[in-house]
């Protein structure tokens, strides 16, 4: 579904776009691109006009309204997810929602798009921070000490919360960590913070996350010397670092498996060309069957 509100983001499809046409830019088989338009519609992130399809005044905040927003959240903290899936849809990346539970995750996962193939190895992740920054600055700090597989980590916060939450960054953040503070209207304020554990505090535990982190930067390091471009521009995955995601991150309980059902579809889509198509058909089967936006 993000690829298809990238495709009418483009001007040139403003006024709208025929279902077949977006099936073909999108890689998809017309019927199942039919279907998953008739479903945009009918959650209200798309408009029908005739035999047109476009997008509305507040379609992608639709979008994460429906596909993102949990009834325990606060109105402060929904606010920042629906700014959050807008720069990143509009910034061309798929956006994954993830269940916190039992094990260390962040509260999104983005993988960007190098045309219509994921650029696994520049996937990063986003945590919301709506209430904690001044609440609950444990659980801040917390965040900013998370060991993931990924490199690179995004936090939404306010304006207001910004002081507190780049001063935390600066203490605590293990990982290179990039902070949007959203005021009222306008492109959020972005702050980059280059992340260090702390290990001259002398704590034995944050020695053991620091030998934790450099051992995933060197493992990471290695998948990327193995990966290259190939002469169609498409990347050939890591096969090291996709399955290690796998195994150390998105190994899920019975009933919470939709990350790694997700992140298979789109492995196969980085095969060959022919193969490309089939796995897009089948990520897209994976929303009409499951209500699911990754």
């Amino acid at each position: 579904m993000q690829k298809i509100l990238q495709v009418l983001l483009q001007p040139c499809y403003q006024s709208g776009i025929k279902a077949e046409e977006l099936a073909e830019a999108v890689r998809l088989d017309y019927k199942l691109a039919l279907q998953l338009l008739d479903k945009m519609v009918s959650k209200g992130v798309l408009l029908k006009i005739g035999n047109l399809y476009r997008l509305g005044k507040n379609s992608i905040a639709r979008f994460a309204e429906c596909f993102f927003f949990e009834h325990r959240q606060s109105d402060l903290c929904r606010s920042l997810v629906r700014k959050a899936v807008d720069y990143y849809v509009r910034s061309g990346c798929c956006v994954v929602k993830v269940e916190n539970k039992n094990m260390p995750r962040p509260d999104l996962i983005c993988i960007p798009f190098i045309d219509l193939y994921p650029d696994f190895q520049n996937a990063f992740e986003v945590e919301i921070e709506a209430t904690t920054a001044e609440k609950n600055p444990d659980h801040l700090i917390e965040n900013l000490r998370k060991t993931t597989e990924f490199e690179e980590r995004h936090i939404w916060c306010t304006e207001k919360d910004l002081p507190r939450v780049l001063e935390c960054a600066r203490k605590w953040a293990n990982k290179r960590t990039v902070i949007f503070a959203v005021g009222e209207g306008g492109e959020p304020n972005k702050i980059k913070v280059d992340g260090k554990i702390p290990v001259e505090s002398g704590s034995e535990s944050l020695a053991s996350e620091a030998e934790k982190a450099e051992e995933l930067r060197e493992g990471n390091a290695e998948d990327l010397a193995e990966c290259s471009i190939s002469i169609d521009k498409r990347p050939i995955t890591g096969r090291r670092t996709v399955k290690r995601v796998e195994r150390r991150f998105f190994k899920m309980e019975k009933g919470q498996k939709k990350l790694d059902e997700v992140f298979q579809e789109f492995e196969k889509a980085t095969q060959s060309p022919k193969e490309g198509k089939s796995g897009a058909q089948e990520l897209g089967k994976t929303f009409l069957s499951s209500g699911a936006e990754s």
